[in-house]
């Protein structure tokens, strides 16, 4: 055996190479699957039970959640854009007329008239209040003083709150 020499014989494909074209079709498509699966990888979401949740992850600490809300806060839910700094959240305050006095103490002014409808990325996440009882509120984020408006329905205590 010592002076054999080993020689690996490739032959030829007998189907004139369409293994190797389909073995190649494969991994582009996996490529191109992959790909289209981190469509979304700046998008931010986050969901938080209560405000002690958001704290313990430090949202409030990152500027994701203001640190004037009540503690009571809860369904606390986030979403945002990495790339552009476009943010939105959702959360529900249970007693919505002091929640009302708290954004007026940051700020926070009434907007007369219709107040605008929320986001569509967030309009879906809880019922939409009745127009006519929802109330506006204009003011600038704590974090980076960006415009941001309050929509507060009264009876729920459901709040939409996003980056103008």
């Amino acid at each position: 055996m010592a002076g054999q020499r080993c020689l690996l014989q490739l032959k030829p494909d007998p189907l004139g190479g369409m293994i190797q074209r389909s073995a190649n079709l494969i991994v582009l498509a996996a490529g191109v699957l992959a790909l289209g699966a981190c469509g979304d990888l700046e998008r931010v979401e986050s969901r938080y039970a209560n405000l002690a949740d958001a704290q313990a992850d430090r949202a409030v600490e990152r500027g994701y959640v203001p640190p004037w809300l009540p503690e009571a806060t809860r369904e606390i839910r986030i979403v945002g854009d990495l790339d552009t700094g476009w943010f939105a959240m959702s959360f529900t305050v249970p007693q919505p007329k002091e929640f009302a006095s708290i954004l007026e103490a940051h700020g926070f002014r009434a907007i007369s008239g219709q107040p605008p409808s929320a986001p569509t990325r967030i309009r879906s996440w809880d019922p939409a209040p009745d127009p006519a009882r929802r109330q506006g509120y204009r003011g600038a984020h704590y974090h980076d003083g960006d415009p941001v408006v309050v929509i507060l329905d009264p009876d729920s205590g459901v709040v939409q709150y996003w980056r103008d």
